[in-house]
């Protein structure tokens, strides 16, 4: 037993890597002469559920006992040690477990579960035992795929992450928070999420004996189509000299907003904060990157759909012909 959970932990290196070009296929493995007459479960996982499991042993069978042997692989690359339930009976005929939510990642960033993996340890009557499929998590066995999963694969000799499944709720982008120890700001309010067609409010406050005398808010805001407009320069407002506020209008087809700070200093001079490049990056509550979908809001998708132009195509080509001197490909 302690050889076989040893290769069954050494094999979740080689089911990862399987995983990559088997993109979103359950597998289930014959059952002719393997002492199970039926096997019932869900042909998807969900993150944020239980899994189920059902089985019914032939009849006359010597079996007396199964474990139910699964792995959980997640979003994030990386599959889990396998954990043993015992298979509850009533009859000694059918067979019942429940992978719990507890057990599952909930639907949350890259550890959402991509699949699950199982196997059966079968025991006798004469108190010897077997494994189905024999080789266990190496090759074959049973797997199931998530609603919402993600591997990453070679495309056009370019390594890429691919979504798949029913749903979008795990595909998600990081919002990006730019340095603020040593710039002279205290603190920097702002929204966790931008909503396309509404105003973005920020709010900074400088430290104490600042020589800060104005602030200018830098902000670019990056669209569906795949470009961003360029930077524009917002002038903050002040009533006391430390807390600075502005706000801008957020373009209704928005992926995300770009901005930093340009500090203005009693001597004349000025500090970018950061000093090159933006600092920080909030998602909208739908986006399109890279040819994947998401956010918490389906909108702009529905919209999209009604109007039969993948990609943006309409908006993208006027923005383009509009703003070709202006715009710059967002990396």
């Amino acid at each position: 037993m302690r050889r076989f959970v040893a290769v069954l932990l050494v094999s979740m290196l080689a089911v990862s890597l399987s995983a990559v070009a088997e993109n979103g296929v359950n597998r289930s493995l014959p059952l002719d002469g393997t002492g199970i007459a039926s096997l019932q479960y869900a042909d998807v996982v969900h993150g944020n559920g239980q899994f189920e499991i059902s089985l019914a042993l032939d009849e006359g069978t010597n079996i007396t006992s199964i474990q139910w042997i699964t792995q959980i692989c997640t979003n994030n690359l990386v599959c889990r040690a396998p954990v043993t339930t015992d298979m509850d009976t009533e009859d000694g005929l059918t067979y019942n477990a429940t992978l719990h939510s507890q057990m599952l990642d909930d639907m949350q960033f890259e550890n959402h579960t991509t699949y699950l993996n199982w196997i059966f340890h079968l025991y006798s009557e004469d108190e010897s035992s077997h494994y189905l499929p024999a080789d266990g998590f190496f090759h074959d066995n049973w797997k199931v795929w998530s609603d919402c999963w993600h591997i990453s694969d070679y495309v056009a000799e370019e390594r890429k992450k691919i979504w798949g499944g029913t749903s979008t709720d795990c595909q998600f982008r990081t919002n990006e928070y730019g340095p603020v120890w040593e710039t002279g700001i205290a603190d920097v309010q702002f929204e966790e999420m931008v909503y396309g067609g509404r105003d973005y409010a920020m709010s900074i406050s400088l430290e104490e004996d600042s020589d800060v005398t104005s602030v200018q808010w830098i902000t670019q805001i990056c669209i569906n189509t795949g470009v961003c407009f360029a930077p524009e320069t917002n002038e903050m407002s002040s009533d006391d000299g430390v807390t600075y506020s502005s706000q801008v209008d957020v373009n209704e087809t928005a992926a995300y907003i770009n901005w930093k700070f340009v500090l203005h200093h009693e001597d004349g001079s000025q500090t970018g904060v950061p000093e090159t490049g933006f600092g920080w990056k909030v998602w909208s509550d739908c986006w399109w990157d890279n040819g994947v979908w998401g956010g918490p809001s389906t909108e702009c998708q529905e919209e999209e759909e009604e109007e039969g132009l993948p990609g943006f195509a309409a908006p993208a080509a006027a923005a383009a012909i509009a703003m070709a001197a202006l715009m710059a490909r967002r990396d």
